[in-house]
């Protein structure tokens, strides 16, 4: 009958199948054999049996193309390897160390005095003002860091629990309907590491009571 006809083709197709997927089998284990052959005869320094049987038959044996590009071995021509280069786009002419950095960025460049200090507007928030709001990543953490380097500005008191950090967790509050909030106390105000977590402790039960 017709079904019984399909079914035997689907069977035949099905045992096709099966022996193409022995034959791709087998010849990947082939590469894998061969593979591990070749590791160990180059670790050893040995020639592949079929290999030194070519070179025997073609002593002219050549490789089928050959790269004439020249290897650029100083990309930014600043003197320096690239593979010893830690920047390799230096300026043209630019004066650079034994590591192809520039003379300019040495490590007087880091602790350099700001020829022209920010002003005290551009650092805090102005009076009355708030946070500024910064589109946010669905399901990302925000988190705002309450620091203080001053000795002494972080003791409890009641403008800090009143007002600092309760303006501050008001305006956070935004945050909390768009992403989860975390806020962050740090304290080094004592000598004591037990003294300065139970006041960071008692700074974020402040922040909690905020929200």
């Amino acid at each position: 009958t017709l079904i019984n006809i399909l079914n035997a083709q689907n069977e035949n197709q099905y045992v096709n199948e099966q022996l193409i997927d022995a034959f791709y089998s087998r010849e990947m284990e082939k590469y894998k054999i061969l593979l591990s052959e070749g590791v160990l005869l180059s670790k050893l320094g040995l020639l592949n049996p079929v290999v030194q049987t070519m070179l025997e038959q073609d002593p002219d044996y050549v490789p089928l193309s050959v790269d004439t590009l020249p290897l650029e071995h100083d990309f930014d021509k600043d003197g320096v390897a690239d593979e010893s280069d830690v920047s390799v786009n230096s300026l043209a002419g630019d004066a650079v160390t034994d590591l192809g950095v520039s003379q300019k960025y040495d490590s007087s460049y880091i602790y350099r005095q700001i020829a022209s200090p920010a002003k005290t507007q551009e650092q805090v928030v102005e009076a009355n003002g708030s946070l500024k709001e910064t589109p946010l990543q669905l399901n990302v953490s925000t988190r705002f860091n309450f620091d203080a380097f001053v000795a002494g500005s972080l003791q409890p008191s009641k403008t800090l629990n009143e007002k600092m950090m309760r303006d501050l967790v008001k305006q956070a509050r935004s945050y909390s309907t768009k992403t989860p909030l975390h806020i962050t106390v740090s304290s080094n105000e004592y000598d004591n590491e037990a003294q300065n977590y139970a006041l960071s402790l008692q700074l974020c039960l402040v922040s909690a009571t905020g929200l």
